[in-house]
């Protein structure tokens, strides 16, 4: 069972150093940056730590100053064992939180990020990082 809390900065750049191969970017940032990108998540939007039977599985949330960002990170062994059933949950509260913020246009540039929209059932806009709710 998947069950999720309010983030913790710690939580954050736990996963992120777990993913560091994948955004070498964030990797190279100061420990001080690092801090205020995980506090941007948390004071812009919604920011929740999820766990899978206890243990940790990953961070999420949307950024919602204007248009939202969504993102969502999970562990590398996380993503290679997602099930139907962690994805669904995923969908519906990412879906539930989306409607709650009234939320019809989405911003992603990273290649994971349109992977996870698209799944979601939002449209790319031609040329831009913006993805509209269909």
């Amino acid at each position: 069972m998947i069950t999720r809390q309010q983030m913790t900065v710690e939580d954050f750049l736990q996963v992120m150093a777990a993913n560091k191969g994948l955004w070498p970017e964030f990797d190279a940032l100061t420990d001080e940056q690092k801090l205020f990108v995980a506090k941007v998540n948390i004071l812009t939007g919604t920011a929740y730590s999820y766990f899978k039977d206890g243990e940790f599985w990953g961070v999420g949330g949307i950024r919602y100053i204007g248009i939202g960002e969504a993102w969502l990170i999970g562990s590398p062994q996380t993503r290679k064992q997602l099930t139907m059933e962690e994805f669904n949950f995923i969908k519906e509260t990412f879906e539930q939180e989306r409607n709650e913020k009234n939320l019809w246009r989405v911003f992603a540039e990273s290649r994971i990020s349109q992977t996870f929209l698209k799944r979601l059932g939002f449209v790319a806009h031609q040329g831009y990082h913006v993805w509209t709710r269909t």
